[in-house]
């Protein structure tokens, strides 16, 4: 059973210190994804993905306590839907990480490469922005699974961590990349303070290269963001340890890429050094349908809806 973010909250004595209340909070939300994950493990996956998943939350947890984070914040996602009565409305600045994914499906790779964000950059949140139509890139027809169903697993995979992990439906209806597709979630929080950091897993230098370029085309209309005290945008890249030599990408190497293509706005690198993000891609789990490596809940999904058919 999923605990929520309000009864993870009252089940911590009243006497003690918000801090006290919030780090238990994420520790029972992490219990009720524990709870969640594939019985059936190949290799031990599933054994690191929770060890990697319960160090990064134990950092943010850390975090809340510093107060360098707040996953309570109150900010909005939905195009749809009104801001969330029980987070809390702040006017002080507030940093939102933004994780754009093709989502065919989600996976604990995405999952563990968002929370690393959360705690290596600070931030209170991070959003998870699935693509509307996929046409930025090929795809087999064996592959292609409709639009809601992508964006329903992503709802239910964040779901259990919730906060510190949200949905956003931006990107519904539209072919737009994640970094334009973000400008619509920036719009749907006008007026308020907001540090937005775009972050991407990167495998190669070469899609380093394509988003960049795009991203730049995406920002010359965005007029707003020269407003000074409003909205701010940075992006960050996370290179998993031992990406192939000839994709390297590396500071330099991304600074020349930002220079080239024109963008404005600053740009960092990190690496994640967790050996289970190399066992991690959403082509792997189209292929094998190993149930370790995504969440119980989105396994399940792809089966009863018999997605990413092949003769095994």
């Amino acid at each position: 059973m999923r605990l929520g973010f309000t009864l993870a909250r009252m089940t911590v004595a009243m006497n003690h210190s918000m801090a006290e209340i919030k780090i238990s909070a994420i520790s029972q939300i992490w219990q009720s994804q524990c709870n969640g994950t594939a019985s059936s493990d190949r290799d031990g996956i599933g054994e690191r993905v929770t060890e990697a998943v319960d160090e990064l939350l134990t950092k943010i947890a850390n975090g809340v306590v510093a107060g360098t984070t707040n996953p309570w914040i109150a900010i909005n996602t939905l195009q749809s839907r009104a801001l969330n009565p029980t987070f809390e409305m702040t006017s002080n600045s507030i940093r939102v990480g933004v994780f754009p994914l093709a989502a065919n499906p989600i996976h604990w790779g995405h999952i563990i490469t968002c929370l690393f964000g959360v705690h290596e950059f600070s931030l209170d949140t991070m959003v998870l922005l699935p693509a509307g139509k996929i046409d930025y890139k090929p795809v087999n027809r064996e592959d292609t699974v409709p639009e809601g169903d992508r964006h329903e697993m992503v709802r239910r995979a964040v779901r259990p961590l919730e906060p510190l992990l949200r949905y956003t439906d931006v990107a519904c209806g539209t072919a737009e990349p994640g970094d334009a597709a973000f400008h619509r979630l920036r719009k749907l929080n006008p007026d308020r303070p907001i540090e937005f950091v775009l972050v991407w897993g990167v495998e190669s230098s070469q899609r380093v290269r394509r988003i960049v370029e795009q991203a730049a085309k995406s920002l010359l209309n965005q007029h707003d963001l020269d407003r000074a005290g409003d909205q701010t945008v940075s992006f960050a890249f996370l290179k998993r340890d031992g990406c192939p030599e000839e994709d390297l990408l590396t500071e330099s190497l991304l600074s020349e890429i930002c220079v080239t293509t024109g963008l404005s706005v600053p740009c960092r690198l990190k690496t994640i050094e967790l050996q289970i993000l190399s066992r991690m891609d959403s082509t792997r789990y189209r292929t094998n349908l190993d149930p370790a490596m995504v969440p119980a809940c989105v396994h399940d999904y792809v089966i009863k809806r018999g997605f990413y058919p092949r003769e095994r």
